[in-house]
């Protein structure tokens, strides 16, 4: 038994300490060829997020189809807007005031004959005021005295008148002058109910808009989506807006303008121009 254990060869300690270094090495190398690989992939998961985000967003700017439309209305005025003044001038305020009125009323009145409606006819800016011997002032007399006798009252008053037969325009114009009226403004034309005219060119427009979308994403063999923006002009109206705030009560706030072009002879035209988005499959 003894020569058995005397037999036995124990480790050598510089074998051992050699195995544990070598050891060690092989775990060392490991570690740095598994962070290696690590930071690999990671790169490699990096590039790909980047490059996922960079599509989306490319796609999200691409994914769209813009439409545009633009209609034209030629109009003739329907309407004549004018005024004139009445006056009377007399030694005293109250006489000048009342032979003021008497001429406004007769006139009023035949103007009603001649089928100008009471609410087509408003009187503005009445004046009554003092007239003084300006000759003498400028001989050198004491104004100021002067101011305190004056020699006449003037009273006048301006009436305006909306023609709604414009073709009566030459016959109310001669009428005035038979009664002496010096003072008649020039006759303006206009549109009556433009509004109206305003929102048939943007609607029809906007159809021709529409269906220009329609056409481009037929030839690119893609489909609308959803509408996304309208704009008209350099205003743009965002379609979220239009939904949060409703198209009604707040219309005002989101309605671009219509160009009023005006034409030759009283020809007024009303144009709108816009552009439809839609996203596209």
């Amino acid at each position: 038994m003894k020569n058995n254990f005397e037999d036995f060869e124990s480790p050598d300690p510089n074998k051992l300490n050699h195995r544990s270094i070598f050891n060690d090495r092989n775990l060392k190398n490991n570690f740095s060829f598994l962070c290696i690989i690590l930071s690999v992939f990671c790169i490699i998961k990096s590039y790909e997020v980047i490059v996922d985000i960079s599509n989306k967003k490319n796609a999200g700017l691409q994914n769209f189809i813009n439409g545009r439309g633009y209609y034209e209305i030629k109009l003739t005025a329907d309407i004549g807007n004018f005024f004139f003044v009445v006056s009377s001038t007399e030694k005293t305020a109250k006489d000048a005031h009342q032979k003021m009125i008497q001429k406004v009323n007769q006139i009023m009145l035949e103007l009603y004959e001649k089928g100008i409606n009471k609410e087509d006819i408003k009187t503005e800016n009445y004046v009554n005021r003092p007239k003084y011997p300006i000759d003498l002032c400028k001989k050198g007399a004491n104004c100021p005295n002067i101011k305190n006798n004056p020699i006449s009252f003037e009273a006048s008053q301006v009436i305006f008148v909306k023609l709604r037969d414009i073709k009566k325009s030459g016959e109310i114009i001669d009428y005035l002058n038979d009664k002496e009226i010096l003072d008649i403004g020039t006759i303006t034309y206009e549109i009556e109910n433009i509004d109206k005219y305003k929102e048939q060119a943007r609607s029809q427009a906007i159809e021709f808009a529409k269906q220009d979308a329609k056409n481009i994403a037929k030839a690119l063999g893609v489909k609308l989506k959803k509408f996304i923006k309208f704009n008209e002009g350099s205003q743009s109206t965002d379609f979220e807006r239009l939904k949060k705030h409703g198209f009604i009560e707040n219309r005002d706030d989101f309605m671009p303008s219509v160009s009023l072009i005006q034409g030759e002879n009283g020809e007024q035209k009303i144009r709108s121009s816009v552009v439809v988005t839609y996203q596209i499959d």
